[in-house]
């Protein structure tokens, strides 16, 4: 596993970071055991960049990290969010949306209104008071006195443009319950504006190769202002491992027109297939080939999942000339 500095905080990170939004107990799946083996396992293979927050799993994510790292915190970088809250039929939705995700056509021929309805159901406080009792909350679950990244969940246009949020997350680093903040933007206008807030250290979005060409100025500007940046939905939810199969974008997308965009472009790209390299490697090495990215945030939650993963930041980055023909690619 090879490392990088995330701008400005000075941490040094692996190039590939696990999301763990897909580990913790519902109905449909309480295997804390595995979830334990595949967060340890993702260190013992040089994965130090852990990212969570409260409303995964309804704070089981945050305890299975606590409870796998209980005894190596040093050795490991986490990162939470801070910002949102679910109403008791969004917390149902989560702890239950494998069961309910059959009936999504029964709501609607085209699968987007119980989407739509579990979406409606969260609350976004990005208040002082919230924002403290939140990270106490995490702290607690994760067993740790401190976390190294804090990161603004799902914020608005209006909350950036008056960051208030900003001066209880530099009390909350005054006061060591965190080493560092930032923002988990969910737009590149976000992102964009994100930057312009005063001491801010760390910016993720989502950035892949299909994502690419509106990019290109954010990330210079993060690199000028030394502003670390963090990316995910590397695998776009799934579209490009290339599968037949239905992905998480298939389940909770809005936006049909959209995803069957996005599959197009990625039948555009299967000339990055090789006998050594899927094309969802070529996807990880792809966003790897940013010098402005520290670390790639990918979801998994089985160690033969992390193994096939972590194989892709051993191979040789792409070509220039694969580069460009992706960049050629409408």
């Amino acid at each position: 596993m090879n490392y990088r500095i995330l701008g400005k905080t000075g941490l040094r990170v692996s190039e590939l970071g696990m999301g763990c939004s897909g580990i913790g107990r519902t109905m449909h799946r309480r295997d804390d055991a595995g979830a334990v083996d595949t967060l340890r396992e993702s260190l013992e293979r040089g994965v130090n960049f852990f990212e969570t927050a409260p409303g995964y799993s309804e704070g089981e994510s945050e305890r299975l990290i606590g409870e796998a790292f209980r005894r190596k915190r040093d050795q490991i970088i986490i990162t939470s969010k801070v910002g949102v809250s679910n109403t008791l039929i969004g917390r149902f939705a989560k702890r239950y949306k494998h069961l309910l995700r059959p009936l999504r056509s029964l709501f609607n021929p085209r699968g987007t209104a119980l989407t739509r309805l579990y979406q409606s159901q969260k609350r976004l406080d990005f208040s002082s008071d919230f924002i403290v009792a939140s990270l106490d909350r995490s702290l607690a679950r994760l067993k740790t006195d401190y976390l190294d990244i804090l990161l603004l969940h799902h914020p608005t246009v209006d909350a950036l443009g008056l960051p208030a949020f900003r001066d209880t997350f530099i009390d909350l680093k005054k006061a060591g319950k965190i080493r560092h903040w930032g923002v988990s933007a969910d737009t590149l206008e976000q992102a964009t504006m994100s930057l312009e807030i005063p001491n801010i250290e760390v910016v993720q979005l989502s950035i892949s190769m299909l994502s690419r060409k509106p990019l290109e100025a954010f990330l210079a500007h993060a690199r000028k202002k030394n502003v670390g940046v963090v990316s995910r939905k590397v695998l776009e939810q799934g579209v490009l491992t290339g599968t037949k199969t239905q992905t998480k974008a298939d389940w909770w997308t809005f936006d049909k027109a959209h995803l069957g965009k996005l599959k197009k472009q990625t039948e555009q790209l299967r000339f990055l297939e090789t006998d050594t390299r899927t094309l969802a490697q070529a996807a990880l090495l792809f966003v790897r080939g940013l010098e402005e990215v520290a670390t790639s945030v990918v979801g998994y939650s089985s160690v033969d999942h992390l193994h096939e993963i972590v194989a892709a930041y051993s191979l040789p980055l792409l070509t220039d000339e694969e580069r460009s023909r992706i960049s050629a690619l409408e």
